[in-house]
């Protein structure tokens, strides 16, 4: 069986390779590109909607206003009470 191409120079030969050397790694890149992640369909927080959870509430009772735990340890460490944890019930 007889061999015939259908390119019949080396130059020919070479801008074919080059060709589809460059269709090779175009197709790779779209393949392995990354897409982006959709848009998120939940609404956006806004401040003041939710309120102040139960925790928050107890301590603005007890203290006058939101006291961080760093700041009721040493409260009950300067006045020699008991500190108070508080827990959320969920």
């Amino acid at each position: 069986m007889k061999y015939t191409s259908r390119i019949k120079d080396k130059k020919y030969a070479l801008i074919a390779a080059i060709q589809s050397g460059a269709a090779y790694d175009y197709a790779t890149a779209k393949a392995r590109r990354q897409f982006k992640r959709p848009a998120s369909e939940k609404k956006p927080y806004q401040r003041g909607k939710l309120g102040p959870s139960a925790v928050a509430k107890a301590i603005n009772d007890d203290y006058g206003r939101i006291v961080s735990r760093r700041g009721r340890k040493q409260h009950a460490r300067v006045f020699d009470v008991k500190f108070q944890k508080y827990y959320s019930q969920g």
